[in-house]
């Protein structure tokens, strides 16, 4: 199936990236983010699609670079701050883009942004570009609401959240509020649409070398006091209108935990970092250990779970998982010892006049693994090697210059092909191992005791690259994603 082009940097994150203090900008680029080559520029006018009208204070966002580690919360300014003038112009540089397309953010606000993908060589400068933007519809719906104790007291300091009534894997919380004094709350300027809402302590931080987080206070639990999402009240916003809802008690429901079997049998003691959607936290792991580690989820939605450690001599390795989690109780088993997994990937192109030769194209072309178990886990295959970058419940294999890779640390298992961010010339005809059809059959990881064959892509040339073209102007390249 053709779909859109590869998952980015959530935009809020990367808007915090580049709109921290700029006094500390001289740190870069550094060792860890240095500036890739031939950095490219677009040149460009952003008008109102409706009206033509220019738009104006238009944060303009640079693509993440790939070959960069995702950012840290507080990292420092990195790229000077681009916005759209009155006219609606801006020049956007330091635009580093993959395999000859980059994503460029248009930003109002962290809940209000587009964006367009250009078809851009490295050092390429893309100059009178139009970009046509819907304008976001009226923001003003309003829900309240009133909070209370077993005892019927007002409960201050709660978190209310509004989650997308949508699939668990796209649930997220898009706005929350927090109860007064009175246990009384307030979410105001909300998109018109249905939502589902939780009750919670919020998010607590987990400290890197604090001790492993208590039971909150505060249970969380989902309107109008279920655990299971299932069982939810969905929530219809309309603009213009105010939602009261009845009033919550908090106490006698909560939802659910996640238990995590932690298992290191037949492996040496680690020492490492355990991680969730709260925060990290050191550990030590002793030789053989079998243990259990319990989470309480504040929310729907997915939620992670990763242990990495330190292997002497080599680079850090890690194990990390997640789940879909729709409120009931749930367990996880994490399995150190299966972090042992080889794959030797070989690419090639099948050219017009029927030459089939190596792909040494000399860039980093992502192939995307996702696990094959159907019990909602997705188990990323991150190891040691640099070249493996951890997205969202896959992986991005880069292939070398060379046309090969070795990959090694990976976790064992059957996976399928995700994600294939191929440039737009090429498709992919036919992936193999062994004598299996990747494409209908997966691919198997296996320890490195195990003859694994080669995993081997082929890709052929399109005739015509399928783009999408507004007024000239390329604004959208497909891409292929295997289900």
């Amino acid at each position: 199936m053709l779909a859109g082009v590869k998952p980015r940097l959530p935009v809020a994150g990367l808007l915090l990236v580049l709109l921290l203090g700029s006094a500390h900008s001289a740190q870069f680029p550094s060792a860890q983010f240095p500036l890739p080559p031939n950095p490219s520029t677009i040149e460009g006018i952003v008008v109102d699609a409706a009206t033509g009208k220019p738009l104006a204070g238009l944060t303009v966002i640079p693509p993440w670079p790939s070959s960069w580690p995702p950012p840290p919360p507080n990292l420092p300014l990195v790229f000077p701050l681009v916005q759209t003038d009155a006219d609606g112009h801006f020049v956007r540089d330091n635009i580093f883009g993959d395999n000859g397309r980059a994503s460029v953010d248009f930003l109002k606000t962290n809940e209000d942004f587009q964006f367009r993908i250009f078809t851009i060589a490295p050092g390429q400068r893309l100059s009178n570009v139009l970009i046509r933007l819907q304008q976001s519809k009226p923001r003003t719906g309003l829900v309240t609401g009133h909070v209370v104790d077993e005892s019927g007291k007002g409960a201050a300091n709660v978190e209310v959240a509004l989650y997308p009534f949508a699939p668990i894997n796209r649930m997220y919380s898009e706005m929350s509020a927090r109860t007064d004094d009175r246990g009384e709350f307030r979410l105001y300027g909300l998109k018109p649409r249905r939502y589902i809402v939780g009750y919670s302590a919020g998010r607590t931080m987990i400290m890197l070398n604090g001790p492993p987080p208590k039971p909150s206070s505060i249970p969380a639990v989902l309107y109008p006091g279920v655990a299971e999402v299932s069982r939810a009240e969905v929530v219809n916003v309309e603009n213009g209108k105010e939602i009261r809802l009845k009033e919550m008690v908090i106490g006698p429901v909560r939802m659910g935990k996640l238990r995590v079997h932690i298992l290191n049998r037949g492996e040496p003691a680690k020492e490492g970092i355990i991680g969730t959607g709260d925060g990290m936290r050191r550990v030590h792991i002793d030789a053989g250990a079998d243990f259990w580690e319990e989470y309480s989820p504040n929310g729907p939605g997915p939620v992670s779970f990763g242990v990495r450690w330190t292997d002497p001599g080599s680079r850090d390795s890690e194990y990390s998982t997640s789940i879909d989690f729709d409120g009931a109780d749930r367990s996880l088993e994490v399995d150190l010892s299966r972090v042992h997994g080889v794959l030797s990937v070989r690419t090639f192109i099948d050219h017009e006049d029927g030459s089939i030769v190596p792909f040494t194209a000399n860039t980093r072309l992502p192939i995307g693994l996702k696990s094959r178990t159907s019990d909602g886990a997705k188990v990323n295959t991150r190891s040691s090697p640099s070249d493996l970058v951890d997205e969202y419940n896959g992986t991005r294999m880069a292939i070398g210059s060379d046309a090969n890779a070795e990959f090694t640390d990976l976790v064992t298992g059957s996976y399928n092909l995700d994600r294939l961010d191929l440039p737009p010339e090429l498709y992919l005809a036919s992936a193999r191992q062994g004598d299996r059809d990747a494409l209908e059959d997966g691919i198997d990881i296996y320890t490195m005791n195990y003859a694994d064959p080669d995993f081997i892509a082929t890709f052929k040339e399109r005739a015509f690259p399928i783009t999408i073209e507004e007024n000239g102007q390329l604004t959208r390249d497909l891409n292929l994603i295997i289900r």
